[in-house]
């Protein structure tokens, strides 16, 4: 016997062991249990309902011998086609894409269209009747054929029968170059040798490969069912339509081509899974005394995966970089024994069993993965990964911890077998807990009523059958990561002095927390306490009211009454103006406010006791296991959807809420006591944003600023001319951010440039930078985005984003796996006079043009050499290439960031023990990494001045003697939010600026990739250190951090009032003022090229 966990796909039982059958696994019978109380004593595998199913055994007559076939052959096709555009259609649409302007006709800019298409008036003549390619009939055309054998043998004796089958299965694919096969043996003996003993065993082998890349695409691969659906249908005046079949677009070239010839894509990109399992059960029975019987069931299985990726020199992807190919190899076992003793009676019309049992399931899992890019061709693909001139870097891991150990207990009691009754006790204990929470208990009770035994119902004669049943039970849920509770050893970025050298080491790289909360989403409610009211017409008897939370009714003084919850509609604005005593003044209520007052509309003919508003924070963290999901975005979209349910942990509720109803709400959310909140005011002060926004009251808020034009740019020349003249500081909000968008939308009309590479953290609802990276993948440049899907709360976005982009041509990345990409890095490259020269803008903040407007960040554009090539280096890495063999400039997490830091931490360290003068000055959010602290508290002890800007979290403590007396914190908070990230060492002089995208915290040192970059220009240097002077010396939004751990308003010792970030606002119109006056002074001559006519 299987045993499944889950429901079935298929709509019926029948189906279900018709389907199963077909695929060799010999189904007798399948029982679906749907209810708690059934499924409690399968514990937590079975919390969504269990599936038996039980398998055939031999013949049950006496020395019968049995062989049967069965063989069937079936035929599919494609039953529709999706409508597309017809070929005159699509080139009308082609040419409004293209959004010609009057200017672009004028400059023949149109040429590219017409010469593709001819001109545009002979449009409705040339393709009218132009049938052109259609794709989807191409690429899944035609009959395919799939055929299922299978051989069964069975026979036996009395006391041993036995069951065996061969099966083979094979399907070829809808689409070209897939399909699947299957081939299944299984063995099963059943043994009874005398009446109180039986045992039977099992095993079976199965062997499963499927091939073809399928139409979903993958995270370095193009979406094959865009391209079957976006692929133009005609060549144009370049050819005839069907030589698009087999070749690639004539319009670009190979190197060039944003989206490929879908067959030739099918044919040129392999992947093949092939996955062997072998499985091992047995059971046996005992018949201790009468009634009184024991059962143990062990099984045990193996199961190894093999995937295998390649991309030939055909494809695409080929085709922008190298020949390439993945290999991964997964391996997962388990073992499972389950003890039991039943013991079943009868007494007249009683008749009840008891069961006891135990239960122990371990399992254990490791996974590899190996790369290679630069095959010299397609001749022996992956089977000698040797020939692949870059070796990627090998991954693995290594699951040997998931335990599950249970204990249970079932008592069943029926009377006449018309009254039932159930009730079970489960203690689950799990591995992957703390040692304080490793065991779960959950109980289940059931009663049933055979209603239709009942006289009264049989003389009705409507029904065949009548069963009343309800339940209750509780199941748990150990899915979770197997070492989420544990320190996870690695070594990662874990180096240790060896002589004159250092050499990895291996050390602890998560810390254990058995308290850990995780971010949370919010929702806003009303709870409220009903009492029914007398119904006189009914004879005063109170009207049912079913409740989604199971009418739980607990205590005297509540066993008339209801919990009801409403949730606050967010569609609707969260105030609501009313009329005022007043004149001139406004006056508002909040929403849930109206509610509470309207509540008795809502519950008719019930009598309300009391209304109070409460705030719930769920759990929003997405728990994905990069290294099985098939596919990343589809995983992540799938998480997305759970986020809403997540489980509480915090609740916010209003001050003075109604004992009952708080303690019903405690109980249904299963939240701690230390985990609510009473508030003494309005829940969710969120709508004070919009309330702020009101017009007519401009004279009580601060006055917008405007962005001014970067000090460092003129708004004349050309960017990259600029660029190329010198580098360019960017200091955000303060000045615009259209440069960094101008950057990426010149690249993508300039016909110079070969290539743009990016990645995005968090962008705007509308960027106008997706917009242009989209654009420049049209104009046939090469595209590369990581779009980071992993983004806490702007997954959503993200993959909306990073779907556009991939429609639009781009080659796009979903993240790394195990790891968040959160730099801020644009290459572009160029082709120039003097060869191909490299552009790249590096940032402290997210590409996000509404945030730029109220985050303080920094950024730099530059076209030094050394940058450029280790810029180039960074997107190798996201790409899946191997680390350089050195870096010229940027430190990057988490390589070596982390040992950057401490490097420059020592050095300055080391200078103040020789008596010199040494100082540290670094801006950031947050500082909690306790190797950065140690080593701040280490150079503060030798004498080095250490003066910080942490904006929010700081776990450095500050004034200890000996320790940190020379370390002074302060965190600024002002109109905007204070986000830049600046590092300003001292180093005996020869100063050094640094500005980059991490905080010192471990996430971000060794979970995320970040960049740290030079600023090395002497006048861009002098500005960064003069940035940090004046946030050093805010008196007016500055706190200082205290011994104690407080903070205090910075004193201002006699000097003048100075709020740091309305200097910045000053300093940058004054320097816009002087330029326009400059600007002003400066007289142009036109020369005169021809002599007027008299």
């Amino acid at each position: 016997m299987y045993t499944f966990y889950e429901y079935p796909k298929c709509s019926t039982c029948r189906k279900a062991k018709a389907e199963l059958n077909q695929l060799g696994l010999d189904v007798e019978s399948i029982n679906i249990l749907k209810d708690a109380s059934s499924t409690a004593v399968y514990g937590a595998r079975g919390a969504n309902g269990v599936v038996v199913i039980t398998t055939k055994t031999g013949s049950k007559n006496d020395n019968k011998f049995s062989i049967s076939y069965d063989t069937y052959v079936g035929f599919s096709k494609l039953a529709s086609k999706l409508d597309m555009l017809s070929t005159k259609e699509y080139v009308f649409l082609d040419y409004e894409r293209r959004n010609f302007s009057d200017e672009d006709i004028d400059a023949g800019n149109i040429n590219g269209f017409t010469n593709l298409y001819g001109d545009f008036a002979d449009i409705g003549k040339n393709y009218a009747n132009r049938k052109g390619v259609d794709w989807q009939e191409e690429v899944f055309g035609g009959t395919k054929v799939m055929q299922n054998h299978r051989i069964s043998i069975a026979g036996g004796t009395k006391e041993l029968r036995y069951n065996m089958s061969y099966a083979y299965f094979d399907e070829e694919g809808l689409m070209k170059a897939s399909g699947s096969s299957k081939h299944n043996a299984k063995l099963k003996v059943d043994h009874k040798p005398n009446d109180r003993l039986t045992a039977s065993g099992s095993i079976s082998f199965d062997h499963t490969t499927v091939h073809g890349m399928g139409t979903s695409g993958d995270n370095y691969g193009f979406n094959k069912m865009g391209s079957i659906l976006s692929y133009r249908p005609t060549a144009g005046m370049l050819g005839d339509d069907q030589q698009l079949i087999d070749n690639d677009d004539p319009l670009y070239d190979d190197d060039q081509n944003a989206m490929q010839n879908p067959i030739i894509s099918a044919l040129s990109e392999h992947k093949k899974r092939e996955q062997r399992t072998i499985q091992i059960n047995g059971s046996l029975s005992y018949e201790l005394l009468k009634g009184l019987t024991f059962k143990n069931t062990t099984g045990a299985r193996f199961s190894t995966r093999r995937t295998e990726t390649f991309y030939g020199a055909l494809s695409a992807t080929a085709k922008r970089s190298s020949i390439n190919g993945t290999l991964q190899n997964n391996e997962q076992g388990s073992f499972s024994t389950s003890n039991t003793l039943t013991y079943a009676g009868k007494m007249k019309k009683h008749s009840y069993d008891v069961m006891l049992g135990q239960e122990y399931v371990a399992r254990w899992s490791r996974w590899f993965s190996a790369s290679a890019s630069n095959f010299p061709n397609d001749d022996i693909g992956l089977n000698d990964m040797s020939l692949g001139a870059t070796p990627g870097t090998p991954k693995s891991s290594y699951n040997d911890d998931d335990i599950l150990l249970s204990f249970f207990g079932r008592v069943n009691y029926s009377y006449a077998d018309k009254y039932l009754f159930s009730a079970s006790m489960r203690a689950d204990g799990s591995s992957k807990f703390g040692a304080n929470n490793k065991w779960g208990y959950f109980p289940a009770v059931s009663a049933a009523w055979r209603v239709g035994e009942e006289a009264f119902v049989k003389n009705l004669n409507v029904f065949s059958d009548l069963k009343l049943r309800i339940g209750y039970g509780l199941a748990g849920n150990n899915r979770i990561g197997s070492y989420a509770s544990l320190p996870i050893m690695g070594s990662n970025n874990n180096f240790y002095p060896n002589g004159e050298g250092i050499t990895n080491g291996f050390a602890s790289t998560q810390i254990p927390n058995k308290d850990l909360k995780w971010e949370a989403n919010k929702t806003l409610n009303i709870g409220a306490i009903l009492r029914m009211k007398k119904d006189k017409a009914a004879g005063g008897q109170f009207r049912d009211l079913y409740l989604s939370h199971g009418n739980k009714k607990k205590g005297a003084d509540s066993n008339d009454t209801d919990f009801a919850t409403v949730q606050v509609p967010s569609v609707l604005p969260r105030f609501v103006e009313i009329p005022s005593e007043q004149k001139g003044e406004k006056t508002f209520i909040l929403l849930e406010q109206i509610i509470e007052k309207n509540i008795g509309k809502l519950f008719v003919n019930y009598e309300i006791e009391s209304v109070f508003p409460y705030r719930i924070m769920r759990n929003a963290d997405l728990s994905i296991e990069e290294d099985e999901a098939a596919d990343l975005l589809i995983e992540i979209e799938r998480q997305l959807k759970k986020r809403q349910w997540g489980q509480a942990i915090r609740l916010e509720v209003e001050d003075g809420m109604d004992k009952r109803l708080l303690k019903k709400l405690r109980q249904e959310l299963k939240i701690k006591e230390e985990d609510i909140f009473k508030i003494n005011g309005p829940l969710d002060l969120t709508f004070l944003m919009k309330l702020s926004g009101l017009e007519g009251y401009d004279k009580l808020r601060t006055p917008k600023y405007t962005p001014q034009p970067a000090k460092w740019l003129n708004g004349e020349d050309h960017l990259f001319d600029q660029i190329r003249d010198h580098d360019v500081l960017l200091h955000h909000p303060y000045e615009t951010f259209d440069p960094v968008v101008d950057f990426v939308k010149q690249a993508s009309k300039d016909p110079n440039v070969l290539a743009i590479k990016q990645t995005l953290y968090r962008v705007s609802s509308h960027s106008p930078i997706i917009a242009s990276l989209a654009a420049a993948a049209e104009n046939g440049k090469q595209v590369t985005v990581l779009v980071e899907l992993k983004a806490r709360f702007d997954e959503e976005n993200n993959i909306i984003w990073a779907r556009k982009l991939e429609q639009a041509g781009c080659h796009v990345i979903y993240g790394l796996v195990g790891l968040k990409t959160h730099s801020k890095i644009t290459l572009v490259v160029r082709k120039e006079e003097d060869g191909i020269r490299r552009y790249v803008h590096l940032g402290t903040g997210n590409y996000n043009d509404s945030t730029a407007k109220l985050y303080t960040d920094m950024g730099l554009l530059t076209c030094r050499k050394a940058i450029g090539e280790d810029a180039t280096a960074v997107f190798n890495m996201l790409s899946g290439y191997s680390e350089p063999a050195f870096w010229n400039k940027l430190a990057i997490a988490p390589i070596r960031l982390r040992d950057r830091f401490t490097q420059l931490i020592n050095r300055e360290k080391e200078f103040a023990k020789k008596g010199k003068k040494a100082f540290i000055r670094a801006k950031m959010n947050s500082l909690c990494d306790a190797g950065i602290i140690s080593s701040l508290y280490e150079a503060a002890a030798a004498g080095v001045k250490i003066e910080l800007v942490v904006r929010g979290i700081c776990c450095l403590k500050t004034g200890m003697p000996g320790i940190s007396e020379n370390i002074t914190v302060r965190s600024i908070v002002g109109d905007f939010l204070e986000h830049s990230r600046i590092f300003h060492f001292y180093n005996n002089g020869f100063e050094e600026v640094y500005m980059g995208s991490a905080d010192w915290m471990p996430r971000n040192l060794d979970k995320r990739v970040e960049i740290l970059f030079p600023v090395e220009d002497d006048a861009l240097k002098a500005e960064v250190i003069h940035i940090l002077d004046i946030q050093l010396a805010d008196n007016e939004k500055a706190r200082i951090l205290q011994k104690n751990g407080t903070y205090r308003r910075a004193a201002k010792g006699g000097h003048a009032k100075l709020n740091s970030q309305k200097y910045f606002c000053e300093e940058a119109k004054r320097a816009q003022k002087e330029r326009k006056k400059q600007n002003k002074n400066t007289h142009t001559f036109e020369p005169l090229h021809s002599v007027p006519e008299e």
